[in-house]
């Protein structure tokens, strides 16, 4: 039988109070927030076993604000759904439908990450370029917002880990443009921070080896609109166009999804 643990991270009595009941509090008032989530992520794993039937999700503080979603929702989601290795819960739909893939969405605030993720593959001996690639709400995952299998999590770990250990390395350049600031609502951050964030993403793109089953959110997508409900639909168009080119391999879906998005430009008078 399947066990669901999904923690929620605090940073402060005030971060503790506001959490979920409904799940695992994790505590990091003693953490480096030059590494956000991924310090706790890190600490849990090192220190603690985790058995192969074991589901296992790490939240932020603010899950719920971002999502809409409370722990009872969250499992029951997982509950209506079994026997899947991933679930995804991802508070930007409409991000993720938009743009050909995450990493040209965040070219926009984090200037060059693309490439930086590029480099830390290649010295992995994985030779891709993740700003071609073509992601939809099947392998999209925003603020590590996903539960899984021990399986994912391992290959998960073994970059974010790979990333740390040259972060942490003062003399690799790869290392130094990891450091390196970038912009972010809250300030100056990390390039690491949101490289991190996109390895959930990437090993769901690029390695077709596990079942995910996200759910549909759109809490965040009204203010886009005057029109919100035709705008969800839109997105929906666009997420199944590049849905039916990733399963297919035809070329025309791909062609449909620019050509759409063009119209919705005009139509909506917005870039997302």
């Amino acid at each position: 039988m399947t066990t669901v643990k999904i923690h929620q991270i605090y940073y402060s009595p005030e971060s503790f109070a506001a959490l979920d009941k409904g799940f695992i509090p994790l505590d990091n008032t003693h953490g480096r927030s030059d590494w956000m989530e991924y310090w706790p992520i890190r600490q849990y794993f090192l220190n603690t076993p985790v058995g192969d039937d074991e589901l296992v999700g790490f939240f932020s503080p603010r899950f719920f604000e971002k999502t809409g979603l409370t722990a009872t929702d969250v499992h029951a989601h997982i509950e209506a759904n079994p026997g899947h290795d991933v679930y995804l819960f991802n508070p930007y739909f409409h991000l993720a439908s938009w743009h050909q893939n995450l990493f040209v969405q965040a070219s926009r605030t984090h200037q060059g990450i693309g490439k930086v993720f590029n480099e830390v593959l290649a010295l992995l001996d994985i030779h891709t370029d993740v700003d071609q690639s073509v992601m939809s709400s099947m392998d999209t995952v925003y603020c590590n917002y996903f539960v899984a299998t021990l399986d994912f999590w391992k290959k998960w770990l073994m970059v974010s880990e790979f990333i740390f250990q040259l972060s942490e390395e003062n003399q690799h350049p790869i290392g130094k443009a990891l450091r390196d600031d970038t912009n972010y609502h809250r300030g100056q951050m990390p390039l690491k921070i949101f490289v991190i964030e996109r390895i959930a993403s990437f090993l769901l793109n690029s390695m077709n080896r596990w079942n995910v089953k996200p759910a549909y959110l759109f809490k965040n997508m009204e203010f886009h609109s005057q029109k919100p409900l035709a705008f969800v639909e839109e997105m929906h168009k666009l997420d199944a166009l590049k849905t039916s080119f990733k399963q297919s391999g035809n070329p025309i879906f791909l062609q449909t999804y620019e050509h759409e998005r063009v119209r919705l430009q005009k139509e909506f008078s917005l870039i997302v």
